[in-house]
């Protein structure tokens, strides 16, 4: 993507979720090791709030810029690259802290196997 004008987000991006992907189904123990509980606790305690900080801040960033640009002509540079670098900030924050909540609570989600 970058040799054809794809830019350089789709990529940064794309690595983050490797990233992110590689803790699925995974015991954590990297984290559980390096990370204190209390400081756990505190990372799984902001995770719901950076996720919706994270979303706010895309969809400003993705839908708002239009709006922005096309009804209110606002087409400021800086503004719209700051706006990048803090929503790519807080996707990292997310996964970092989605991990953490992840070894706070022994995994994602309790997948139960009753039979019926």
């Amino acid at each position: 993507m970058l040799l054809v004008g794809g830019g350089f987000a789709p990529p940064l991006v794309g690595i983050l979720a490797g990233w992110a992907g590689t803790g699925i189904n995974s015991p954590l123990k990297w984290w559980r090791a390096r990370l204190s509980v209390s400081l756990r606790r505190f990372l799984a305690r902001l995770w719901p709030w950076l996720s919706g900080a994270c979303l706010i801040a895309s969809l400003v960033l993705f839908v708002g810029s239009l709006i922005m640009v096309s009804v209110f002509d606002y087409s400021n540079a800086n503004f719209f690259s700051m706006l990048f670098l803090f929503t790519f900030a807080l996707l990292i924050l997310v996964v970092v802290t989605a991990f953490a909540r992840d070894a706070e609570t022994n995994g994602p989600w309790p997948i139960t196997t009753e039979s019926q």
